[in-house]
């Protein structure tokens, strides 16, 4: 979802799990996301309401996807101690539940979305800029830069086959062949961009959420970062699609909010205005390309994709080439 709402969370009769969470947090009540209150798989994310008042937030995998969590967390920690408000792990988490599962604990930050204001996206930029100060400064990059450039030869060689006519599961995919044909030459962008480092790589509207108590924004969900090395400017285009182009129809508006984050951004990182390596019409063109290979490399896994997600990110292509006058305008001053 592109503009998701916060969830809600409803009574969950998983008395197994609920137990365990008893001996580690304390008494309380197991509450989880109201779209999966029927399902019998105990994977998912939970609400632990505690007596006392608080509340903690408990997410459940399956055993394979434990190492991607528990190295997500670690990214996690260390742009915290850099300043960047994520949630923090609670002691006595990760363990494994029920021979297949690892449960994870955090604590829960009671928080809005963002809006488009430019108070708001003034606060995104300069979390941004704490964020990939943080992450230039990762020592542990190795395995992050060897997933990244599998995962790109993963996508060239999907991307070749699905060009070549040879993987067409259903009628529509002809818009799919269509696009990736047209926009071959940016992904050379993937693997020949200057100026790479680690990136957080999702940072989709619902994962920079400000508390309600006031503060900095909180950022969620680092588990891409792994398999992400590339220019900021991914990271940038991103959230100005999510957080500005996508809510704001008119350009002049668009374009203001756009300088306010970006000018937040970089009186953060103390550094010149040149920080786009890359055309942000391109980067962002390239995101939903990229997006559709994904889901073409699903499908030929045989993992079912629902024709909404194709259908989100064919709109997202289509959007990032409307808004290319405007993201020209945006990106005058700042690129490289």
């Amino acid at each position: 979802m592109l503009r998701p709402s916060i969830p809600e969370f409803v009574p969950r009769d998983h008395k197994d799990l609920a137990d365990v969470l008893v001996t580690r947090l304390g008494f309380g009540q197991l509450l989880c996301r109201a779209d999966a209150a029927e399902t019998v798989d105990p994977t998912g994310y939970y609400l632990f309401r505690h007596d006392h008042g608080n509340a903690s937030f408990v997410k459940v995998v399956e055993e394979h996807r434990a190492m991607r969590q528990s190295a997500a967390d670690a990214v996690a920690g260390w742009v915290a101690d850099f300043g960047v408000r994520t949630p923090k792990a609670i002691a006595g988490f990760p363990f494994r539940f029920g021979g297949r599962y690892t449960v994870f604990a955090y604590e829960y930050i009671p928080s809005r979305f963002a809006k488009a204001s430019p108070s708001d996206l003034r606060s995104v930029g300069h979390t941004l800029g704490v964020m990939h100060t943080a992450l230039s400064q990762r020592t542990d990059v190795d395995e992050t830069r060897r997933l990244s450039a599998l995962r790109v030869s993963m996508l060239n060689y999907r991307r070749e086959i699905v060009c070549a006519g040879k993987y067409l599961p259903e009628s529509k995919m002809w818009h799919v062949s269509a696009i990736l044909e047209r926009e071959a030459p940016i992904f050379k962008l993937l693997d020949e961009a200057a100026n790479c480092q680690s990136l957080h790589g999702d940072l989709v509207y619902g994962n920079i959420l400000f508390p309600l108590a006031g503060g900095d924004p909180v950022v969620l969900d680092f588990e891409d970062c792994g398999v992400s090395w590339l220019p900021v400017v991914f990271d940038l285009a991103l959230v100005l699609e999510r957080f500005i182009l996508l809510p704001e129809e008119n350009d002049d508006n668009a374009f203001r909010l756009a300088e306010e984050m970006l000018r937040g951004y970089i009186q953060t990182i103390g550094q010149s205005k040149k920080i786009l390596a890359c055309r942000l019409s391109d980067c962002l063109r390239l995101l939903a390309a990229r997006a559709l290979t994904t889901l073409a490399e699903m499908e030929a896994r045989g993992v079912g994709v629902d024709a909404s997600e194709w259908g989100k990110f064919l709109s997202l292509h289509r959007h990032a080439l409307s808004r290319t006058s405007l993201l020209s305008r945006i990106e005058a001053r700042y690129l490289v």
